[in-house]
């Protein structure tokens, strides 16, 4: 839309009613001993876009969405985790300060509620987060400003000629277009019988927890493995998550709160007397290999698709929406290199 566009979104829900609004909002940058990995790129290219952003979309949205720079813990829990984080130390720095292994009380006394983590931890530069649903409400306000409609329907299909996009059908209602970007999530692999294409997306179900602790916790993020504890400036420890490859499911149970509540209760006593405010569940688009699927669907055919970012679909998105955007009006982009990220990989 900013370089003169017609826009029209089709969401078949409402806005953010998905994984965008219920994610807990984690933006990581990527550690700079994985630049061999296909996706350090992206998750750097947007990590530093989000900060541009912060700096202009909730003034030109009129949205706040608590953007913040918070400092980032790892946090060990076995003796493989301790050894496999005392190598990462020794191999390369994760800033551009010295990076050192705190023992458990000096943890507890930087952080004033890292307080049960028998092995310590050390500090990684910082990252950042964001409220995910006020973040996607800004970007619908900044984008409808600039002209973009946004309609609600269920696409019924892709219609080609000759293998050239022409249509699509939106509940029995067709909208001719010079372009169309499939952004399904995990509903993407619904697409494949309209293009003939394989999308090999499944949903990874992930529950988190929302508690209200008792005092106000020192502002930061704790990180185990796969699992994570966020401090928001409204007070909320945030917690999770569960990785569940349960299909469709999206409702919460017991056992995935409990599994989050432990992990918890492993490293601070500060959830010893919080409150369980809220426990949600969303489903993050999984591609069979880990890595995004963007590009052109079909070669030349003005059908382009963007999915598969799995659990870091907030870190991405600035990155992701404006190298597809530069791949729909001009042909190519030089924000990013999308050959990883190939659809006909699958083809």
């Amino acid at each position: 839309a900013m370089a003169g566009t017609k826009v029209t979104v089709v969401e078949s829900d409402g806005i953010a009613s998905g994984a965008s609004g219920a994610a807990a909002g984690i933006l990581s940058p990527p550690s700079i001993n994985a630049t061999d990995d296909p996706l350090f790129e992206i998750r750097m290219t947007g990590f530093k876009l989000h900060q541009q952003l912060a700096e202009k979309l909730p003034s030109e949205s009129g949205v706040q969405y608590d953007y913040s720079i918070t400092p980032r813990v790892i946090v060990p829990d076995t003796t493989t985790e301790l050894a496999d984080l005392k190598s990462r130390l020794s191999e390369t720095q994760l800033n551009e300060s010295p990076t050192e292994l705190l023992d458990a009380n000096l943890l507890a006394q930087q952080t004033g509620w890292i307080d049960k983590a028998k092995y310590g931890g050390a500090f990684l530069e910082s990252g950042a987060q964001v409220d995910p649903y006020k973040f996607t409400l800004a970007l619908v306000a900044a984008a409808e400003k600039l002209g973009v409609k946004f309609i609600t329907g269920k696409v019924a299909g892709v219609n080609l000629n000759d293998q050239t996009f022409e249509s699509v059908t939106v509940d029995h209602k067709i909208i001719a277009a010079d372009a169309c970007m499939l952004s399904m999530g995990p509903w993407a692999k619904d697409a494949s019988p309209w293009t003939n294409r394989a999308i090999p997306v499944r949903p990874l179900k992930g529950q988190i927890i929302k508690t209200q602790p008792q005092k106000q916790l020192t502002h930061l993020t704790l990180i185990n493995g796969s699992n994570y504890a966020i401090t928001r400036e409204n007070g909320l420890l945030i917690l999770g998550t569960t990785e569940e490859d349960v299909g469709f499911d999206t409702s919460v149970t017991d056992a995935a709160r409990d599994e989050i509540i432990a992990f918890g209760l492993t490293f601070s006593s500060a959830l010893e007397t919080a409150e369980l405010i809220e426990q949600t569940a969303c489903l993050r688009p999984l591609s069979d290999d880990g890595r995004p699927i963007m590009g052109e669907l079909i070669p030349n055919s003005k059908l382009f698709i963007s999915t598969g970012h799995g659990r870091q679909g907030i870190l991405m998105s600035p990155a992701a929406g404006r190298a597809m955007s530069d791949l729909i009006n001009t042909g190519e982009t030089s924000l990013l290199d999308l050959s990883p990220f190939d659809p006909e990989r699958f083809n």
